[in-house]
């Protein structure tokens, strides 16, 4: 434990599995780098 709700979503964002649901929900967040790999 002792990860906050931010890390935890910063995780999920690596992980391809969620990469798209994640974009969807918080594209402040993922537009940040991650958009790359989605491009």
């Amino acid at each position: 434990m002792g990860k906050n709700a931010f890390e935890i979503l910063l995780e999920r964002i690596k992980d391809k599995g969620h990469e798209k649901r994640i974009f969807e929900m918080h594209p402040e967040i993922v537009e940040r780098d991650s958009v790359k790999s989605l491009t």
